[in-house]
């Protein structure tokens, strides 16, 4: 990508400069692309692709989470009124159980929103990572709700409309007060998947859930901080060795559990080796 020097322009105008280096070398529709919802409990993962014109009248945004509701949804109407197109992604509970691996979900949820506008764009910008088999060019930002206004709109959609999606569902569920803490972790959200146990909406491959809803064994627990702890092969070995031990006081699914988070530690060791 080519620089602009102009630090006059770069000043007067942080969020969108990138925005604007782009259309200044022809390139018209840019998109900023952003995903909410990987931390929470239960709910979907929501994300959000938006396509602004070039002669947009520009106006402050930042991190939908350094935002009020009142900020949110005031700028959430008129990211609406002015954008060019506006596309949502989503990927259901289903889909995040059957996964199991949030990150993909939400890079699933981030091409979904691409393919989802009504204009293809020419060029992504995203929040910290690359979308995968997207045959676009794409630029990466690290905070880039901070520093780009494509991907802090992007995030004020996604969370706006996920926090709506949330409400909904509380209508459903209203035992778990969905509505408050838009299925994160919450003391009082806790407590209700003790006394009540998880609802259709809630990800139930996590490992978390089932620990508070009583699949999983303190055993389990306190076997996968030890993995967390393993520096070496010889640690590896002995951990092995300890799980075939735990054979008859665990379940066949802790232990295949158990097994896969001693392979991965055991990957992570040796990428660590490499670089």
């Amino acid at each position: 990508m080519r620089r602009i020097r102009n630090k006059k322009f770069r000043r007067t105008n942080p969020l969108i400069y990138f925005e604007r280096v782009l259309w200044s070398q022809g390139i018209e529709y840019v998109a900023g692309v952003d995903e909410v919802g990987l931390g929470a409990l239960a709910g979907p993962v929501v994300a959000c692709a938006v396509i602004f014109p070039k002669d947009i009248d520009f106006f402050k945004v930042k991190d939908s989470k350094k935002l009020t509701i009142k900020q949110r949804e005031s700028l959430y109407r008129q990211i609406k009124e002015r954008a060019l197109c506006i596309g949502i992604g989503e990927v259901s509970v289903e889909e995040i159980n059957r996964i199991n691996n949030i990150y993909r979900c939400g890079l699933e949820a981030m091409k979904k929103a691409v393919y989802s506008l009504k204009v293809e764009p020419q060029h992504i910008l995203v929040d910290a990572r690359e979308i995968p088999n997207l045959d676009l060019p794409q630029s990466s930002f690290k905070n880039g709700e901070d520093v780009n206004f494509s991907i802090a709109a992007a995030s004020i959609v996604a969370k706006v409309y996920r926090d709506d999606l949330m409400k909904r569902y509380a209508a459903v569920y209203p035992e778990y007060g969905f509505e408050e803490h838009k299925g994160y972790a919450t003391s009082f959200h806790i407590r209700m998947l003790r006394e009540i146990g998880p609802s259709k909406i809630h990800r139930t491959s996590y490992d978390f859930i089932k620990g508070i809803c009583g699949r999983f064994s303190k055993i389990y627990f306190e076997f996968n901080e030890k993995i967390k702890k393993a520096n070496s092969e010889d640690d590896i070995t002995l951990l092995y060795n300890k799980l075939e031990q735990l054979k008859k006081r665990i379940s066949p699914l802790e232990r295949s559990r158990l097994r896969t988070k001693i392979t991965s530690r055991r990957r992570l060791m040796e990428l660590r080796l490499t670089k």
